[in-house]
């Protein structure tokens, strides 16, 4: 029966002492995995922070870029509107010109037959 007793108290004894390093174990399991986490989040929230920086200043170009564009493109419509106007002008110009001499010439011609 003693050694009954002191097998059990042996068992119970290398169970307790295995409870014990498994328990320290998860301890240090635990804070290792707590630090990883801080860390891989603190890396995600900088990688998220510079993806958001990153697509900010890629709207704010593309904003940039289609203003310019636009702008370009408006001038260059004016310029080609005014130069039609201008060539519709000199056109009109033009033909009252040549209306005006005809005139004269009519005139010209009736009063000499």
């Amino acid at each position: 029966m003693f050694v009954l007793f002191l097998q059990m108290t042996k068992i119970f004894s290398s169970w307790c002492n295995a409870l014990k390093t498994v328990t320290r174990q998860k301890l240090l399991v635990k804070t290792q995995l707590a630090k990883h986490n801080s860390r891989m989040l603190k890396h995600t929230m900088f990688r998220w922070q510079k993806f958001v920086k990153k697509g900010k200043a890629e709207k704010h170009h593309n904003i940039i870029c289609v203003a310019k564009c636009f702008l370009e493109w408006k001038l260059k419509t004016e310029d080609k509107l005014e130069e039609k106007e201008q060539e519709q002008r000199q056109q009109e110009k033009a033909e009252q010109f040549y209306c005006l001499k005809l005139r004269l010439v009519m005139v010209w011609v009736t009063k000499v037959y």
